[in-house]
């Protein structure tokens, strides 16, 4: 698991939360760092082969609940497990998330 969690939380904004298979959501926002600097209320988790699904669940829930209402979701690939776990949470949870598939840069 690779994890890139904010240090600080605005809450006068919207949180961004990607979750990705691989290191493609962490290295997401790597990229836009250089490209526009740094940015608050992002959060990436990144689900390696092998990983222990609840461990990544619990992960991106607890940013989930830090962030301000209305944050937003992407998830690399509609139907895949980061946005099965995702699908998860939200049965368990009852909440209603924004999620947009198919992220890029």
């Amino acid at each position: 698991m690779n994890f890139l969690k904010p240090e600080h939380i605005n809450e006068k904004i919207p949180g961004i939360i990607l979750l990705s298979h691989g290191p493609l959501a962490v290295s997401l926002i790597k990229t836009a760092q250089m490209i526009f600097g740094d940015n608050e209320n992002i959060a990436a988790f990144s689900l390696e082969a092998g990983d222990d699904l609840d461990k990544y669940r619990k992960a991106f829930t607890e940013t989930i609940e830090a962030f301000p209402e209305n944050s937003v979701i992407f998830v690399d690939i509609f139907g895949g497990t980061p946005f099965n776990q995702l699908m998860r949470y939200i049965q368990e949870s009852g909440k209603i998330l924004e999620i947009v598939s198919g992220m890029n840069l």
